[in-house]
């Protein structure tokens, strides 16, 4: 299902963007190698050779739009970034456009990156950097340049302080998961998914019953649900760490 909706949306980004598109990059979970069908979104990273031109970014919103598209996952978590943006990085949001859609998600499609927080972002590429797939185009490595180890610091601390003050609009689960997983990176320097780092910090410190909450949540397994206050908690503690 998820492989012949990539089909149809690269198909659909080569209509729009012609021959400036370079690349599309599979990323997130499904890259990752946890992709959970109900529970994951869809990360897809759109590479162009310039700056989108007049008219581009909304003709990849309605040729991407649930309404047009229906996405078979949560959402649509489609970013598009010129090739210059990849290559010679700097610690800002710096895409051309940021497209969320799904159903029953009201569509955001924003085109101004000082429009939304930076972090999101500096963490997507680095991680699409290093474990992207691609759909089309050449190897992530070849086209991203590598991010310095401070804006990283700076993203992941960013990122933690937002789910400690946000645990139920991040949902609990996945704000103790992305602690996890900004753990793993912070004391091994390494992306892991979401189940790898859960696993990571069991492993580091059995007694987390909070993790095996947010994994139990994450299987679907009846019953389970994860304390809010306890999620926050875990990412404050971790926020100190960054």
């Amino acid at each position: 299902m998820v492989e012949a909706y990539d089909r149809e949306l690269v198909a659909r980004v080569e209509r729009v963007l012609g021959d400036a598109l370079v690349a599309v990059y599979a990323t997130g979970s499904w890259a990752l190698g946890d992709y959970v069908q109900g529970a994951s979104d869809l990360d897809r990273l759109v590479v162009s050779d310039a700056p989108l031109a007049d008219g581009k970014a909304d003709g990849l919103v309605a040729a991407l739009r649930h309404e047009s598209l229906p996405v078979p996952a949560r959402k649509l978590e489609l970013v598009v970034y010129a090739r210059e943006a990849l290559e010679r990085p700097t610690p800002g949001a710096a895409f051309e456009l940021n497209l969320n859609t799904g159903e029953g998600v009201e569509d955001h499609a924003v085109t101004d990156p000082a429009a939304e927080p930076a972090h999101w972002f500096v963490l997507d590429r680095a991680i699409a950097r290093e474990r992207g797939i691609a759909l089309v185009g050449p190897p992530a490595l070849t086209l991203f340049a590598p991010l310095p180890r401070p804006w990283l610091r700076e993203a992941l601390h960013a990122s933690l302080a937002w789910h400690a003050a946000n645990p139920d609009e991040a949902e609990p689960e996945n704000t103790v998961l992305n602690a996890c997983r900004a753990w793993v990176f912070l004391v091994d320097g390494q992306w892991a998914s979401k189940d790898e780092a859960a696993a990571w910090a069991l492993e580091r410190e059995p007694g987390l019953g909070v993790v095996r909450d947010a994994l139990a949540v994450r299987r679907g397994e009846p019953g389970a649900s994860v304390d809010g206050a306890e999620a926050a908690e875990l990412a404050a503690r971790l926020t100190a760490l960054a």
